[in-house]
């Protein structure tokens, strides 16, 4: 996560924080870096609320066991703010951007989370895009990052389609469909559901956005940036 430091260090032509940026950041744009592994453990400390959580690969090296993932102390972030942000979170797979994809058809059983779009290419002469327009490897990147059942969390994922536009297009179905296969797993889960039903159907016109091109696309080289 950026700050003025960075900004003077990355751009010393422009090495001024502007006000402008700082609302870009508060929005996810700008100058931010992160990888799924990343935005999974801060959707897994949303959903949980209370837990600094960190993903442990190994329980035990040497026969020692290694460190829990809920073993780093509590999340220093007002209560309130959490709970604001979950119910928004749900709000986005009932009524908001993933409306109409994250639909588990488990009953009771609902997903919260939140599409992306990461900008992949500068703009300038409109060689980059959105969506699905234009050369693949142009386009944006698709995000979604979730968290179910939403009234007692237990799984977290995160999504990243290379290429794929829009994060509600290409990245929330998947995830919908990865979700859904864990939590048939769970037998904790399954006795809340009488009876799972179909995977609902997605919009006809919501297309399977994020496939690769059939074959290489020799594209110009980015710009050169300021270092």
């Amino acid at each position: 996560v950026p700050d003025r430091a960075y900004k003077k260090r990355r751009f010393p032509k422009d090495p001024v924080w502007h006000p402008g940026e700082t609302p870009s950041m508060g929005i996810g744009q700008g100058y931010t870096h992160l990888n799924p592994l990343q935005l999974c453990v801060m959707t897994a400390r949303i959903a949980n609320g209370q837990k600094s959580l960190h993903p442990r690969l190994i329980r035990s090296i040497g026969g020692v066991e290694q460190r829990a993932g809920s073993d780093w102390g509590d999340l220093p972030v007002d209560k309130g703010h959490l709970h604001f942000v979950r119910e928004a979170m749900a709000a986005v797979t009932t009524s908001g951007t993933a409306s109409r994809v994250a639909d588990l058809g488990l009953g009771p059983i609902k997903m919260a989370g939140k599409t992306g779009t990461a900008q992949h290419y500068s703009y300038g002469g409109g060689r980059g895009v959105h969506g699905t327009n234009g050369p693949w490897a142009l386009r944006d990147h698709a995000w979604f990052v979730a968290f179910a059942p939403y009234d007692d969390p237990r799984y977290a994922i995160a999504v990243l389609v290379e290429h794929g536009g829009f994060g509600a297009a290409a990245a929330a179905p998947r995830a919908r469909e990865i979700m859904r296969t864990i939590l048939l797993k769970d037998p904790d889960i399954l006795k809340r559901i009488e009876k799972p039903a179909p995977l609902p159907a997605l919009p006809p016109d919501l297309h399977d956005d994020g496939a690769s091109p059939p074959v290489p696309i020799d594209l110009p080289p980015p710009p050169p940036e300021t270092t």
